[in-house]
């Protein structure tokens, strides 16, 4: 205690020497914050030392690279050859010539047959010729007419590589701004964009939208929740102004470093805001407690820090290592997130314990007598889970085997083109290229030619030809491209090198899951290598984004594990005893395993965004365990039983424990409605850990705590 007095008097002394200099990092971050940007290459969630993303990589550099945009024109129960459409997309393809960067326009018009230019025919002329030269039936022209012609296509062809968000943004803007203006052009036609230029900019889109709403959500739930908890406008104040200062310097600093933020990055602050509000929220509890016990003003800060310092610091430290586990995941935006927040978290905890006390010395006392009703009900519900302590260790049993089950319900699956739910174009659009014209599974595959001869010689074109028909005899492909059946208008890149070593091979596939494609994937190498020899590449974003998602499972199982030995031997030292410990772990692996067991029962498929929940998670619901079995351990030290411990825990920090659940759900929770999966799939399942975590601690962890630690 004379240690902390001691401290908490330098603070007071040093207080406006402290608010100066929070003040300097706020407006620091501030200015750092204003220069942060957004990754728009959807490779960036590949990792760059994967042999996969290596693969696509080369593939690229030997046949080129082709950046698009794809207008889709949807005429319901209609035909888009009739004249007056095909007017349209010629003032499309028109409009979008104009384009900077737009190297070259491909539509169903270039199928017409040669003669006068398009533009200088009419539309009925061009729309006649079509009818007599294109066969629906035939797949050769399938990226441009479906089936039943109700869908058509018009690509822009950009060729160089644009990765710079800048351009790839005012690109997607004048591709939306001719959609827009041929809309009219087009009666009774829905127009949609999709193509590598437009997902890149949903991404990069996207990124901004969940920097934005969700953290204005936040910053409107969270204050009101704290102002009924404390009834105080000043303490409400005083804690999210740490929040504030500990949140932006911590964005500041990623754009004073040019630290691009991502689709999945950007809910570092949203996450950052809830875990910081959870940190500072229980020394603020303390202090009005101290309050109400008589403590003068400085007294009650003493005593806030004294019994709760040690916890929020275990409890902040356990929370950024299992961040900080993410470091082993298969995507570097994920690595980027738990960096990020456990910086973050590290700043809000040197904050805690320097701006929050001396703002806290500073604003009117404030005892929220309101608190005491709560106070007695959580400690008769302690009172009642210990009475039952058996059935509810029985239940517990129970719904651990259920969960298992469900579990083992779980299927990973990741499709790139669902990223987006419906409520996007690029969803909607690639959604319709995938159904009525092409599809967007691309494997594209790489073949070296004879060491007696080129991609070009007359041997080499038959062996490819007869690969080719052996991929098109087999289920769910819908189309095989090669250098003899390519058309001009293809959307493929060139599909012979440079120096005529290699051909290339396309293969549009039905929709598959990243299982079904990863298998195929290897039956086509393995087919591959025994025709054209060593150096066979088969590659395609379906691959890289398949491969990804196993290895995340990997790599999340074992960051899980790292998580769960550190953070548990972290807690076994704090409460010196390997027998709670042990206990511990009950509430604090019980709730990962119920949010994946709901999952897996009610929904069954999740993204590779799940497999770094568990590891993400752990390291925050360990945080209410380790405030209950401190103040556990100290009832116990003065000679409480262990039924008389866990009332008097839950009547200290039950509530401390439900605000901060509360708080950090909330968190989670607003990317619930995102409509970019990866975030909404992460969102659900950290908010069912949640939920199941405050049920874990106020109804499992008090009788295992009874029944584990009975005096003999």
């Amino acid at each position: 205690m004379e240690r902390v007095t001691s401290f908490v008097e330098r603070i007071a002394n040093w207080r406006r020497a402290i608010f100066v200099i929070a003040g300097l990092v706020f407006a620091v971050g501030g200015a750092g914050y204003q220069q942060v940007v957004f990754e728009p290459s959807v490779l960036t969630y590949f990792d760059e030392r994967s042999p996969a993303l290596r693969d696509f990589r080369t593939l690229e550099d030997r046949f080129g690279r082709s950046n698009e945009v794809v207008f889709v024109i949807h005429v319901e129960d209609g035909d888009v050859l009739a004249p007056p459409i095909v007017a349209g997309i010629r003032d499309l393809r028109r409009r979008l010539a104009e384009i900077p960067g737009v190297h070259e326009v491909r539509s169903v018009l270039d199928l017409t047959p040669p003669g006068e230019p398009i533009d200088a025919r009419k539309a009925e002329d061009l729309a006649s010729a079509l009818d007599r030269v294109i066969d629906p039936a035939d797949p050769a022209i399938r990226p441009f007419l479906s089936e039943d012609r109700s869908v058509t296509a018009v690509a822009a062809i950009i060729r160089r590589t644009i990765d710079d968000g800048e351009r790839v943004g005012v690109l997607a803007s004048e591709a939306r701004a001719v959609a827009a203006a041929v809309r009219p052009a087009l009666p009774g036609a829905e127009v949609v964009l999709t193509g590598r230029i437009m997902i890149q900019d949903a991404f990069q889109q996207e990124g901004r939208n969940e920097l934005s709403g969700p953290v204005g959500l936040q910053l409107l739930l969270i204050p009101v929740l704290l102002f009924v908890v404390f009834r105080s406008l000043a303490a409400t104040v005083a804690l999210m102004a740490v929040v504030y200062v500990a949140t932006v310097a911590t964005l500041g600093t990623l754009g004073w470093l040019g630290v691009p933020l991502n689709g999945i990055s950007s809910a570092a602050p949203a996450v950052l805001l809830a875990l910081a509000v959870a940190t500072g929220v229980h020394l603020v509890l303390a202090w009005q407690t101290a309050l109400r016990e008589g403590q003068a003003h400085f007294g009650a800060v003493v005593v806030a820090l004294w019994r709760n310092g040690a916890a929020v610091c275990l409890s902040a430290l356990t929370t950024a290592a299992s961040f900080l586990c993410l470091n082993l995941a298969a995507a570097p935006p994920f690595r980027q997130l738990g960096n990020v927040v456990a910086f973050g978290l590290l700043l809000t905890l040197i904050l805690c314990f320097t701006l929050l006390p001396a703002l806290l010395l500073s604003i009117p006392a404030s005892t929220a007598p309101h608190r005491v009703s709560v106070e007695s009900a959580l400690a008769w519900f302690g009172s009642m889970v210990t009475r039952h302590a058996i059935g509810l260790a029985a239940l517990c049993g129970l719904v651990i085997a259920g969960a298992l089950y469900g579990v083992t319900q779980l299927n990973y699956d990741d499709r790139f083109t669902h990223y987006f739910d419906e409520s996007y174009e690029i969803r909607r659009a690639t959604d319709l290229f995938e159904e009525k014209l092409t599809g967007t599974t691309i494997l594209a595959i790489s073949v070296p030619a004879k060491e007696d001869g080129s991609a070009t010689a007359a041997a080499h074109l038959d062996r490819v030809q007869a690969f080719a028909a052996w991929l098109e005899a087999k289920g769910g492909v819908r189309r095989v491209v090669t250098q003899l059946t390519a058309r001009a208008q293809d959307f493929a890149t060139r599909m012979v090198d440079p120096q005529a070593r290699h051909s290339r091979v396309e293969v549009v596939l039905s929709d598959r899951t990243s299982a079904q494609t990863l298998a195929f994937a290897d039956r086509i190498r393995a087919e591959a290598t025994q025709r054209f020899g060593a150096g066979v590449i088969v590659t395609g974003m379906p691959i890289l984004t398949a491969r990804m998602s196993l290895e995340s499972a990997r790599t999340m199982l074992i960051a899980t594990a790292l998580a769960l030995v550190a953070i548990s031997g972290l807690l076994v030292v704090s409460v010196r005893s390997f027998k709670l410990g042990l206990v511990s772990l009950v509430p604090n692996v019980l709730p990962v395993l119920v949010a994946f067991g709901l999952w897996g029962v009610w929904i069954g498929d999740v993204s590779f965004a799940a497999t770094v929940v568990a590891a993400l998670t752990f390291g925050i619901v360990v945080d209410d365990t380790v405030h209950i079995l401190l103040r556990y351990r100290y009832a116990r030290s003065r000679g409480d039983s262990p039924r008389e411990a866990v009332i008097s825990s839950l009547r200290s920090v039950g509530l401390a424990v439900l605000v901060t659940t509360i708080v950090i759900g909330a968190g989670f929770s607003v990317y619930a409605t995102s409509g970019f999966l990866v975030n909404q799939h992460f969102s659900i399942l950290a908010t069912l850990t949640m939920a199941a975590a405050l049920v874990a601690d106020l109804i499992f962890l008090p009788p295992l705590l009874v029944l584990a630690d009975r005096e003999p």
